[in-house]
């Protein structure tokens, strides 16, 4: 009894670290990679000598093991589609907003708005790539 307590508990430690770890921002905003096959098989050895597994329990254990990555992978996937479909509208909307700006500007204007807006980008995606930075 004390034995599957404690396999619970380790089990729900690693579950609930991989939930936590993944769901914390990136700074790169690329997630860790998820562990293969052949490197679950190996936190299950691991596991299996730290808790003196059976060979019914590392397999069943296994099994757990990758329908939670598999479970995971999918997460991700969608969540890596929904950033992508927000991008895309977010684009758009600006996109939209600088032509209607363009619209009621005389044409050196409009030559001086793209250059605003073209150095405004740079300088946003400089302080994305060096990352977050406290103001005051």
């Amino acid at each position: 009894m004390k034995t599957l307590k404690r396999i619970v508990f380790t089990l729900a430690i690693v579950i609930a670290t991989t939930f936590i770890s993944s769901a914390q921002p990136q700074r790169d905003e690329h997630p860790r990679e998820l562990p293969n096959a052949a490197q679950i098989e190996k936190m299950v050895e691991h596991m299996a000598i730290d808790l003196s597994l059976s060979e019914e329990q590392k397999t069943k254990i296994s099994a757990l093991y990758k329908a939670h990555f598999n479970e995971l992978k999918v997460i991700r996937d969608e969540e890596e589609a929904k950033r992508e479909e927000i991008k895309k509208a977010h684009d758009s909307f600006r996109d939209e907003f600088f032509s209607s700006v363009e619209a009621e500007l005389d044409a050196e204007q409009a030559k001086e708005f793209e250059e605003f807006n073209r150095k405004h980008q740079e300088n946003r995606e400089k302080r994305e790539n060096d990352g977050p930075h406290r103001r005051g």
